[in-house]
């Protein structure tokens, strides 16, 4: 089919325009590659120039310059070879209307014709590394990055964020409030993947400033033990659905679409607005402490107590992190933060009495210099890899992954700047608890945490797994750790390589952790491989849930077909 048969008749049934006009205003405007098939740019073509017609400036091409910095913005430099026709830049709630109709009508006229449809990707904050996820080749990007206000209501109760923010956008506003959200722990990463389990944060580079182990799906934050996660904080979201309809979503409009939200990341819709709910805070505690490898025993013993302890202090979070390179060896930097302002708090005393220590930025400052801090330096020239699992809180099994990932970094010490880092985060029951008081998320990690619990059933503690393997303090058998691979290299001749590295090591430690009765079957979204299925992990009903709820709100299957990009309910 021609991409005038793909707009031919209209594709806003109030308005009449003049094909001729389009398809010149096309030709002038769209380069395409010569490796490009002709059914993808003709498509492509025909959905790009009825953008441009209904949307103007905001619609720009390859010989533009916004095109050219939204295309080398994204974190990884695999995302950064997809080359979209065109990229939608929304400047509001009905831009993004205007867009998702505009698609939908086109690849309606291509359906009926005998075509594919015209696919799209969306992006926030553009940090999940595996190419495609929020980018796109020969199809359509809506890049939400001018869309970036924060609002805080009259009564400093609410904070309403644009898509397009980043968290430090947020933090440097309610900074100088004396106010705070739970929000993300690393200031230029988006607000909107990381609380609706699409796009989020990254992990440690290999500077070893602590890239800060990526914000998970739903979204950890530094205020999660208290609070819970990031998309339990949300009052409220503004979305724009298939059917360019603009709605709300809370506790008393489309709950079930509220529900949806808290981690079903990009299978609804589009979000255009988070309504965050807001509270006081000052100054705080916080920064990284790098130690010697030779120490990891005492780590892995630190984070076992902290994060099983019956009174754990819900101010006080850890991220242990690890990461080699073949220049420097394996190095360890923790980031810890205290969301009082308290220095050296008992509870984090394990680690900050350790000694020696290589360095150490501890401080007392605000969330935004932290969350600047815990960014680091990394380059989006990197090629970029995040593997996660989830397993049970267990100093043993911790010292025997740690040792297999050891093993496989040795062996791929030739590749060109390599950086392979792994991090541990605590997930205390205080944490995964929170989520049924505020409307619930699908995530399902209730149940995952209470795996450990029924383990053990009314035998006692005695009875834990872990005790029977040799971990030195049980404590509480709900408790998880977060395990994330972030890996960095140079050279686009490794990827198959590292990739096959990365699963076979997380497939040793999975049958590890199975053996030592400490294997957990969750994955958190915004930290999965590509080849990961983290909506396995939110169980049966929970994703047979969400699939009602997007058909629902997307009968048409826009979400899941359109926008192949991210993970999705039916594959």
């Amino acid at each position: 089919m021609s991409a005038d048969r793909c707009i031919d008749g209209g594709l806003d049934r109030d308005r009449a325009f003049d094909r001729r006009s389009l398809h010149n205003r096309r030709r002038r405007n769209v380069r395409v590659d010569q490796g490009q098939g002709e059914a993808d740019l003709r498509r492509a073509s025909a959905g790009c120039a009825v953008l441009r017609w209904r949307l103007t400036d905001q619609v720009v091409f390859a010989d533009d310059s916004a095109y050219t910095s939204s295309e080398s913005s994204y974190w990884s430099a695999q995302a950064n070879e997809l080359r979209p026709a065109c990229i939608v830049r929304p400047l509001s709630s009905q831009d993004v209307s205007r867009a998702v109709t505009t698609l939908t009508t086109v690849s309606q006229y291509a359906a009926y014709l005998g075509g594919r449809p015209c696919q799209f990707a969306v992006r926030g904050g553009g940090h999940t590394p595996f190419a495609g996820s929020a980018s796109i080749d020969r199809g359509v990007t809506i890049d939400l990055s001018l869309m970036k206000d924060v609002t805080v209501s009259a009564g400093q109760t609410i904070t309403s964020i644009g898509p397009g923010a980043r968290w430090g956008d947020v933090y440097r506003k309610l900074d100088a409030l004396n106010l705070a959200v739970a929000g993300g722990r690393i200031a230029d990463v988006g607000v909107a993947g990381l609380t609706t389990g699409g796009v989020a944060a990254r992990g440690p580079a290999p500077t070893l400033t602590v890239d800060g182990a990526r914000d998970a799906a739903g979204g950890l934050s530094f205020f999660a033990p208290r609070f819970g996660l990031v998309c339990d904080n949300v009052e409220n979201f503004e979305v724009v659905l298939a059917s360019g309809a603009i709605v709300r979503a809370n506790a008393r409009e489309r709950p079930d679409l509220w529900f949806a939200l808290k981690g079903g990341s990009n299978n609804f819709g589009i979000v255009t607005r988070f309504d965050l709910r807001t509270f006081p805070h000052g100054r705080m505690w916080g920064g990284v402490i790098g130690y010697r490898i030779e120490d990891r025993r005492a780590q892995f013993q630190a984070l076992e107590a902290f994060n099983g302890a019956e009174d754990y202090d819900v101010y006080g979070t850890v991220i242990n992190n690890y990461s080699f390179g073949p220049d420097t060896g394996w190095l360890v930097a923790n980031s810890f933060e205290y969301t009082r302002p308290e220095a050296y708090p008992a509870a984090l005393r394990p680690w900050t009495d350790l000694q020696p220590q290589t360095f150490n930025s501890m401080r007392l400052t605000n969330l935004t210099d932290i969350t600047v801090e815990m960014g680091g330096r990394t380059t989006n020239l990197y090629r970029k890899l995040f593997v996660t699992s989830t397993v049970g809180n267990s100093a043993a099994l911790l010292e025997r992954i740690f040792d297999l990932h050891d093993a496989t970094a040795q062996q791929l010490r030739d590749c060109r700047q390599l950086s392979w880092s792994l991090s541990l985060q605590p997930l205390p029951a205080t944490i995964t608890s929170r989520a049924a008081a505020t409307g619930g998320n699908p995530l399902g990690l209730a149940a995952v945490a209470a795996i450990g619990t029924a383990a053990i059933g009314t035998a006692g503690y005695d009875a834990d797994p872990r005790a029977r393997n040799g971990s030195a303090a049980a404590g509480r058998p709900d408790a998880l750790v977060l395990t994330l691979l972030t890996v960095f290299w140079g050279d686009a001749a490794d990827d198959d390589r590292i990739e096959r590295a990365a699963r076979d090591t997380f497939a040793r430690a999975d049958a590890v952790a199975r053996d030592m009765g400490l294997a957990r079957d969750w994955i958190y979204l915004n930290y999965a491989a590509s080849w990961q299925d983290p909506f396995a992990g939110y169980g049966e009903p929970n994703r047979a849930r969400l699939q009602q709820i997007s058909r629902v709100y997307d009968p048409n299957a826009v979400f899941q077909t359109m926008v192949p990009g991210g993970f999705k309910l039916f594959r």
